[in-house]
């Protein structure tokens, strides 16, 4: 875990600090252990402006589970998103019902307005249990 670095405050690198790396080292610190329950995805630039097909279903295969779009998300949810993709190609975790936390590809990682990224959310999971 000392090898993590703090997940507010990162630059964009694609494979290392993106938002695939962000939402592990989430998960990885909120349960104090260097494994995280979110499947390494192939990430370059063509899944990056694309998405990746198989996002949502590796995503359920290690656990997550799809939550009601009805139903308010809890801290912690993870949030898929098609920024002008036809597949999810951006990913981030739910602080409040106002804020999302994610690494954008320009500047830093860190905290934004949830209600600048509703019009791209695709689907809400919850992690796995005793994550």
């Amino acid at each position: 875990l000392d090898s993590i670095l703090p997940l507010d405050g990162r630059k964009f690198i694609l494979g290392y600090h993106d938002c695939v790396s962000y939402v592990s080292d989430y998960y990885a610190i909120r349960n104090r252990t260097p494994v995280s329950p979110v499947p390494v995805v192939p990430r370059d630039l063509h899944s990056l402006r694309n998405g990746f097909p198989d996002t949502k279903r590796l995503l359920l295969e290690a656990g997550f589970r799809q939550v009601d779009r009805t139903h308010t998300p809890q801290v912690g949810d993870l949030l898929l998103f098609k920024i002008s993709s036809e597949y999810v190609n951006h990913m981030g975790i739910y602080v409040d019902p106002l804020t999302l936390g994610h690494q954008p590809l320009s500047g830093v990682s860190g905290q934004v307005a949830l209600s600048s990224y509703l019009e791209n959310l695709v689907d809400v999971l919850r992690p796995p249990s005793g994550v």
